[in-house]
């Protein structure tokens, strides 16, 4: 793994600015750009100016960029009592009067405007004079022009890492210098010869650029320490900065990344899946139990919205309602159970919907424990489209699940046409198996169900949970989920037919547990169940943590104690960006638009795909930065970075064929 560099890197200023110069040219030659404006103040827009100039000067069409610089005649001391006197008041024509003459030397055939209409500093106004300066014509139809002007932004990756920008500051057209530090883009000003008294002012107290002491004052010290968090520079070098300074630094730093978070996740935007169609909504969903209609379609279309928006009301109602048809969407009653905010009154009426007239023999507690496990199963039950990848192979190699330790299994006797071909999901009566077993456990995951036994003596059980979630699985098992409290052997599960699973001397129905004729209390079937459910989320998050791990020396680490044996070989990132590689390829070879799938996170308490968090696109751009961490380099991308942060809320990773997740039924996004 290569070493970070001791210190700060210069940077080959002449070079870094000729790039800069290309890609602003290529971009505006590829786009018909019809010209930049820059509002120009400092150094950063200095750079930002001078290097859209020389790329239209290349172009041809050197006039074609405007610089406007503003001028406020009044200060803040004067207008708003109790406010310091910042730099900027104090000398506030410097830029015009030193830097835009030897601009117009050294830019001569550009655009310039000196502003003075905005009395006192304000940004917001700033860029709605800059926005309206680059229509030609800002009287035709709204500001919305045909002929207009690009408005470029100054933001550097300093002010960027630190959130220190307005809002209106994102929306200019280009960033032309977000990738570049400060202490950076000084480097560049002193080749290009900046006059001296613009680097002069990038080191002092200025309001109205919203940099104060700490800035001002240790502006190398700050690009050191971002430099470290982003894992370009070796930690060891912040040792040689004076203790006072850097503790300053580091406060300066924690303070502005919480207080400025919120910038980089604006604007939030509901996804499409907030739109609710005709016959999709609750309505429909309570027509549809009442025999209306296709009940399970209904059902299953609300179901995910009603457990992720914690709408108790319409997940009791539904459930309860009377119905002659509910045993075909059972599987959505169970998930609704698990609804947040239930209160027990409504739970032992759902409780009597679903598991009929023995719940109401049981006392309250265990009816809330009975609603809270049949919402976990009930979820993991449409939790299979985040399972589909794992076991997906490439020219006969191993799938991710077997390369983290479970072993294929491809039964004769599951066969159901054998002249299809293996991809034909009507070819097998459940799949391909993949299993690990252990002296205490067997786990067994296929694309009909998921199959979790305890094979101790003391305490068995045997949950199995029916692939809900799509057309398959439905129709080869007649219950959303079966469970056992018999000692099972790891043959008699390997070998499961749909006999042996519809024998109720073998498996229960999970609605029928009440009235199952094991010699088991109460409380131990549902602690017995429980513990099957936490062995399902412990795997999946410890799979999870695999997949995300790139150190040689980790070992994961689980809640649940049992399975501490499972994925300690550490080689999951690596099967994972080997994987995403050739998925990325064979889609591209298939001329197949966007991307082959999706990287997400779920919550803990959540295994159904429904909602998922930082969801990613698979493309050459991913692969490369995990390619990049794999050589111990920090993601850049906000989202992938997120994806595989080691630490925080334990959250399951995931591949998903939506971007806005995997819906029991087809939603219209």
């Amino acid at each position: 793994m290569p070493s970070l560099p001791s210190v700060p890197k210069p940077i080959n200023a002449e070079e870094t600015f000729d790039r800069l110069v290309s890609w602003i040219k290529n971009r505006a030659d590829r786009d018909n750009m019809p010209g930049i404006i820059v509002g120009v103040s400092g150094t950063d827009s200095l750079v930002t100016f001078l290097a859209a100039y020389k790329a239209f000067d290349q172009l041809g069409r050197p006039e074609a960029v405007t610089a406007v610089n503003f001028v406020h005649p009044g200060s803040l001391e004067e207008n708003a009592q109790g406010q310091i006197v910042c730099a900027g008041d104090v000398d506030k024509d410097w830029f015009a009067r030193e830097i835009i003459p030897w601009l117009e030397n050294v830019a001569s055939e550009a655009r310039y405007v000196l502003d003075d209409t905005i009395p006192f500093s304000d940004d917001n106004k700033r860029w709605g004079n800059i926005f309206s300066r680059a229509l030609d014509d800002a009287t035709l139809n709204h500001g919305m022009a045909g002929k207009y002007s690009l408005v470029a932004g100054t933001r550097n990756k300093t002010e960027s890492v630190l959130g220190t920008y307005t809002l209106l500051s994102r929306a200019p057209s280009l960033q032309p210098i977000e990738h570049l530090y400060k202490t950076q883009i000084l480097q560049i000003c002193e080749f290009l010869e900046v006059p001296q008294i613009a680097m002069d002012k990038s080191r002092e107290v200025d309001c109205d650029c919203g940099r104060f002491d700490v800035q001002a004052n240790h502006l190398d010290e700050i690009d050191a320490l971002i430099m470290v968090q982003q894992g370009e520079l070796d930690a060891f070098y912040l040792d040689q900065i004076d203790p006072a300074v850097l503790s300053a630094v580091r406060e300066f730093y924690v303070e502005e990344r919480e207080a400025n978070a919120f910038r980089e996740k604006v604007p939030y935007r509901p996804t499409p899946t907030k739109i609710v169609y005709a016959g999709e909504d609750f309505e429909t969903a309570l027509g549809a139990v009442r025999g209306q209609n296709d009940a399970l379609k209904a059902v299953s279309i609300v179901t995910p919205k009603i457990v992720i928006d914690g709408d108790a009301y319409k997940a009791h109602a539904l459930v309860c309602e009377q119905s002659d048809n509910r045993s075909e969407w059972l599987a959505e009653a169970f998930a609704l159970m698990g609804t947040k905010g239930l209160e027990a009154e409504k739970i032992q009426d759902m409780g009597r919907a679903v598991f009929g007239e023995d719940a109401r023999r049981i006392d309250p507690g265990h009816s809330a424990i009975l609603a809270t496990l049949s919402g976990r199963i009930g979820q993991y039950g449409f939790s299979f489209p985040a399972k589909r990848f794992t076991t997906q192979r490439f020219a006969d190699g191993p799938s991710l699940i077997e390369l983290a330790g479970f072993e294929r299994h491809e039964r004769p006797t599951d066969v159901r046409d054998d002249s299809l071909p293996k991809y034909n999901p009507q070819r097998d009566e459940f799949g391909i198996g993949y299993t690990w077993v252990d002296d205490d456990w067997y786990v067994e995951q296929r694309r009909a169900y998921i199959l979790y036994s305890r094979l101790s003596s003391e305490a068995p059980v045997s949950l199995l949970i029916r692939n809900s979630s799509h057309f398959y699985g439905r129709d080869r098992l007649q219950h959303a989920a079966y469970v056992s409290f018999a000692q099972k052997d790891p043959d008699e599960l390997l070998d499961l037919s749909p006999a042996g699973i519809g024998d109720y001397a073998r498996f229960t129905p999970w609605q029928d547990v009440l009235r199952d004729a094991s010699d088991v209390s109460m409380d131990d079937k549902l602690e017995r169940v429980a513990y099957a459910l936490d062995a399902m989320d412990g795997v999946d998050l410890k799979f999870s943590q695999w997949l995300r791990t790139r150190d040689e020396e980790v070992r994961f680490r689980t809640s649940f104690e049992p399975l501490e044996a499972m994925f300690n070989d550490a080689g999951g990132f690596a099967h994972l960006q080997a994987f995403l590689k050739e998925a990325l390829i064979r889609h591209v070879e298939g001329e197949k638009p966007g991307s082959p799938f999706y990287l997400a996170q779920l919550d803990a308490e959540q295994v159904a795909p429904w909602q998922p968090h930082k969801i990613c696109g698979v493309d050459a751009d991913v692969i490369a930065q995990l390619k990049l961490a794999q050589e111990g380099r920090v993601i850049q991308d906000d989202c992938l970075r997120e994806l595989f942060k080691v630490g925080g809320k334990p959250r399951q990773l995931v591949m998903l064929s939506g971007r806005y997740g995997d819906f029991p039924v087809r939603l219209e996004v």
